[in-house]
């Protein structure tokens, strides 16, 4: 059985608790987890709208008093912001053909939330992909072939054919079978006991 997981951050504490709890069924192979991209934002160089950026800093403070999630607001008057996912996006395929893509999420939410970087700049996303080791060059070459064979693209179109069109999503599938997987960001107890629900469900399929 698989737990497909669209739009969910490593560094999200109770993701973290969760990925914890999972790690008796990922170790007895009763459960792999399968990070997918949503893409979320087409590349754009327009910046974000007004009442947009204004939404996203309420909700940045929203997380903050809800999760005790640390943010940089300085993002808001020091970066140029752009409604645009789809670098970040590639950025993480290209870390996943080398196992990193947890660590390329973890590199790009910290450029984000703290240190005030804008995730749609190249310049930003080379900077943390040489953090884990990736050359630049290396970087900057498969990030131009995954945008020229449009493989965000495509796994953007099989997360929507699943269903997976809220971000984030969690659900458990095996063949043509999906169980949504309702998100509580406040107790990773209540995604793994429905979690256990979905597969023994689907045992019996």
């Amino acid at each position: 059985m698989t737990l497909c997981v669209v739009g969910v951050g490593d560094s999200e504490p109770t993701w973290q608790r969760l990925k914890v709890a999972l790690e008796p069924m990922l170790d007895k192979k009763e459960l792999s987890i399968q990070p997918m991209l949503g893409g979320l934002a087409v590349d754009s160089h327009t910046p974000m709208p007004q009442p947009m950026q204004e939404k996203l800093q309420t909700t940045w403070q929203q997380i903050a008093n809800q999760l005790g999630t640390q943010f940089n607001h300085a993002f808001w008057t020091d970066c140029k912001s752009r409604r645009s996912t789809y670098p970040a996006c590639r950025a993480c395929l290209v870390a996943r053909d080398q196992g990193l893509e947890s660590e390329m999420i973890e590199q790009i939410q910290h450029a984000y939330y703290l240190n005030a970087q804008n995730p749609s700049d190249l310049d930003t996303l080379t900077e943390c992909a040489h953090k884990l080791g990736i050359k630049e060059e290396s970087f900057t070459k498969a990030m131009e072939h995954i945008k020229a064979t449009e493989s965000l693209e495509l796994e953007v179109n099989q997360a929507s054919q699943l269903g997976l069109n809220s971000f984030p999503s969690l659900a458990i599938l095996v063949g043509d079978h999906l169980i949504p997987i309702n998100i509580d960001y406040q107790n990773a107890d209540t995604m793994l006991a429905e979690i256990k629900r979905a597969m023994s469900r689907l045992d019996k399929v």
